[in-house]
């Protein structure tokens, strides 16, 4: 288990089965608040909580009978890729400026091999660029801006045009 001032991360392996878990100590974005909704894709699983309730649940193939106990309201789940799966939309939540709230995000593999998960956010109110799939171009989730060397190694593995790393919010409480 690692811990630093913004999240504690968990990195287990057991067996064929390993999972990170990532629980940022505060969730907020400062500047503004607002409506916020999220799009995700997990090989094997992705889950994210808000305030302990599920906002997202996401996994590959056969995995998703084990994982029906949430349901994305959304016609737009599973419509458009990230990477090599489609992205299932979340539910909107409402995030008040400087208020922090308690976010889980779990992923992780069960029978051994890659782990993948992303997570995207999307701002109600913002018009977004289009993907060449027809979707909105979406920034990624994260609790500080990435860099470089973070940027570069993101970009091996992203396809081109699926999401954007630069821009959109940083969910901190400072």
């Amino acid at each position: 288990q690692q811990t630093n001032d913004r999240c504690t991360y968990t990195n287990e392996v057991m067996g064929e089965k390993n999972a990170v878990y990532m629980r940022p100590t505060r969730s907020s974005h400062r500047a503004v608040g607002g409506q916020f909704l999220s799009r995700g894709i997990g090989d094997a699983y992705i889950s994210v909580f808000v305030d302990g309730e599920h906002v997202l649940v996401n996994g590959w193939d056969h995995r998703l009978a084990f994982l029906d106990y949430w349901q994305s309201s959304s016609a737009d789940s599973d419509k458009y890729y990230l990477a090599n799966q489609t992205m299932k939309v979340g539910d909107w939540i409402e995030l008040k400026a400087g208020q922090p709230v308690d976010m889980e995000v779990f992923f992780g593999e069960w029978h051994g091999g890659q782990v993948s998960a992303g997570l995207l956010v999307e701002v109600d109110g913002v018009e977004y660029p289009e993907t060449r799939q027809g979707g909105p171009l979406l920034p990624a989730f994260k609790t500080e801006d990435f860099s470089l060397d973070q940027l570069e190694e993101i970009y091996k593995a992203l396809p081109r045009g699926e999401c954007t790393l630069t821009n959109g919010p940083v969910f901190r409480d400072f």
